[in-house]
């Protein structure tokens, strides 16, 4: 198979996996708001609604990105680190840190769900096609990772989003049901 494939269908299954994730963001943005905001401090310094906020302002971030047409292709290319997180499909946990603008906010229930209704949009307007036709132009630029081409970002999206669906899910095991 040509690379521009094997590029076009990485994307594609990425593309995928984002938009079956929004189920699984619905459904947990829609627990009471008193477990989205319990903490448990020893797994993470974030409540559930932090992390959801997070994921889905990030989300939103790649996809504005990628979709900007007068987007500049980066100099450099993806990192060693950012190759083997994407490979791997594993985030350690406690080594990033979110910058200012995507780190999360423990938003109200309603505001999260508003959230998720604009990265809704955004995923059902989002111009696959004129992004795949960009498919080696190094187009998101990630503070860790390097400049990240389209296919690279959204595989980077559906991992982050997993990374942070395991951490949500464990802090509410942890919280208990009350």
């Amino acid at each position: 198979m040509h690379f521009v494939d094997d590029v076009a269908m990485s994307m594609d299954s990425s593309l995928r996996r984002v938009r079956e994730q929004l189920s699984e963001l619905r459904t947990l943005a829609a627990l009471p708001e008193a477990r989205l905001h319990a903490c448990h401090d020893t797994t993470s310094a974030w409540c559930a609604a932090e992390h959801l906020d997070h994921l889905v302002k990030v989300s939103a971030s790649i996809l504005r990105r990628l979709a900007d047409a007068k987007a500049e292709a980066l100099p450099k290319g993806i990192s060693a680190v950012g190759r083997a997180i994407l490979f791997l499909g594993w985030i350690p946990r406690g080594k990033g840190k979110a910058p200012e603008r995507l780190r999360g906010a423990r938003v109200s229930a309603d505001a999260l769900q508003t959230s998720i209704n604009d990265l809704q949009q955004l995923l059902d307007t989002f111009p696959a096609d004129a992004v795949k036709r960009r498919a080696g132009e190094r187009l998101l630029p990630h503070p860790r990772f390097g400049g990240l081409t389209p296919a690279q970002a959204m595989r980077f999206a559906a991992v982050h989003n997993e990374h942070h669906f395991k951490i949500v899910r464990e802090v509410l095991g942890r919280v208990g049901s009350n």
